[in-house]
């Protein structure tokens, strides 16, 4: 390819320098974000415009994580169009020229947060920007020669094609803001959509949304609100969500919040859990500051004790009212799990005889109807049109079974034609008789019951 002349701003002198680098590249709006993003760890970016020229050339000094780096700029003919090709001569700098160039710039920059990706031996790199341009996502693609640059396919999740549009330039964004674009309003005003699924596919969908939010919010912590009736699986459910963050994840349980009340009775009512308490906290952590929660429980319910909470990437908050206010306004992911109230009872007589002694199966059974479920219809179920993802828990008997600590292994069948005489006659030996009372509870479709058996 032939060598072009260097245009340079007026002011810059490209004397004694080193043959320019040629960038060919390729650049696009984002429709949605990659899978598996989270894998990959973003570059901080402060791109400050020193000076800009009327034909297309600029002077730039760049932070780069840790790195300082000055850069010119400017625009070369190609067949492809006017944004396709251009020169680039960089060159590291320290800190304090950095500076100075920030200074000189009078408020020409750029922040964002660079992911950089790869398709087979291809570099992509993914660009979401905040700040003033807050909203803005672009990915770039480079190229060695132009047969690349033609033949290149644009990836699925690659949105309209702005390589050629100058409005989307770096030294324009610094100045003029986000385009008045339709391209890109009718992106960035995406209507919400409620998606509905079950278990596994509701943790892959969440996990996808959770990855989204962390990169185009660019905020340093992402808080997940994870809502539900009593006995909907919350707690299961949150625990499996963690295992993609790994340590990069903290969870907090709304039901450590309770007030302290030696008569309380009514533990579903909204006014039971110090929800402004949690939300000051959870406000705390998403700032960056380490927390202590109260530990609460069925057998300390003045709680002395506190547990400690550190910032991180994602924080996971769970609780019959964690898409209510005050803790809705701080979630940046909803999600709501529903389920029956044939397997509410199921799992609730389960978890009552094992956490709370002094309940009985008629116990567990009296305050779910009685108490639990009315303030479940009035303060749990209207907060499920808040969520972006609703997933369903139903009761699997094949893994929550597992959860009840005493099984009896029956073989039953009915005797004719034998008598007790008989029995005994064949050496069995009579140790006593009681007689017992089976009342049997059918959900609307009866694919199980529950049977309560009084003996005596």
């Amino acid at each position: 390819m032939a060598t072009t002349e260097i245009s340079a701003p007026q002011g810059i002198s490209l004397a004694n320098r080193m043959p320019a680098k040629r960038e060919l590249e390729r650049k696009f709006l984002v429709k949605r974000l990659p899978e598996g993003l989270s894998q990959t760890t973003p570059i901080s970016i402060l791109t400050v415009y020193v000076k800009v020229g009327k034909d297309g050339s600029e002077e730039r000094v760049r932070k780069e994580g840790g790195k300082f780096v000055k850069t010119l700029k400017a625009p070369l003919k190609s067949q492809l169009g006017p944004g396709a090709l251009r020169s680039e001569d960089e060159e590291e700098i320290d800190e304090a020229k950095f500076h100075r160039g920030l200074r000189e710039a009078n408020g020409r920059t750029i922040e964002k947060s660079r992911y950089v990706l790869y398709q087979n031996e291809r570099k992509i790199e993914l660009d979401i920007f905040s700040g003033k341009l807050k909203g803005l996502v672009t990915v770039e693609v480079e190229f060695a020669n132009e047969d690349e640059y033609r033949a290149f396919r644009p990836l699925s999740w690659f949105g309209p094609e702005v390589t050629n549009d100058s409005r989307y330039k770096g030294r324009r964004l610094a100045v003029e803001g986000l385009p008045q674009d339709e391209k890109l309003q009718k992106l960035m005003r995406k209507p919400k959509q409620q998606i509905t699924c079950g278990f596994d596919e509701g943790l892959q969908k969440a996990v996808a949304l959770i990855d989204s939010k962390r990169f185009s919010s660019g905020s340093k912590c992402v808080v997940v609100a994870v809502a539900g009736p009593s006995a909907s699986g919350k707690g299961f459910w949150v625990k499996r969500l963690e295992w993609p963050f790994c340590e990069r994840v903290t969870s907090i349980s709304l039901d450590m919040f309770y007030r302290p009340d030696e008569t309380r009775t009514n533990f579903d009512e909204k006014g039971a859990i110090n929800l402004k308490l949690a939300a000051s906290l959870i406000r705390d952590l998403k700032a960056g500051e380490p927390i202590l929660i109260p530990s609460y429980g069925f057998d300390n319910k003045n709680p002395k004790n506190w547990e400690p909470r550190y910032p991180r990437e994602f924080v996971i908050v769970e609780g019959l009212h964690a898409l209510s206010s005050p803790i809705i306004e701080l979630a940046d992911v909803k999600i709501f799990l529903e389920t029956g109230i044939w397997d509410q009872i199921v799992r609730r007589i389960l978890r009552d005889m094992k956490e709370r002694p002094t309940f009985t199966p008629a116990g567990a059974l009296k305050y779910f109807l009685g108490t639990a479920l009315p303030m479940q219809r009035k303060y749990v179920d209207p907060t499920k049109k808040n969520a972006d993802i609703i997933v369903s828990t139903s009761y699997n008997p094949h893994i929550e079974a597992s959860k009840a600590e005493h099984f009896d292994n029956q073989i039953k069948y009915r005797l004719q034609g034998i008598t007790e005489a008989k029995i005994i006659a064949a050496g069995a030996l009579r140790i006593g008789e009681f007689r017992q009372t089976d009342e049997y509870i059918n959900p609307p479709e009866p694919t199980s019951s529950k049977r309560e058996r009084n003996s005596g």
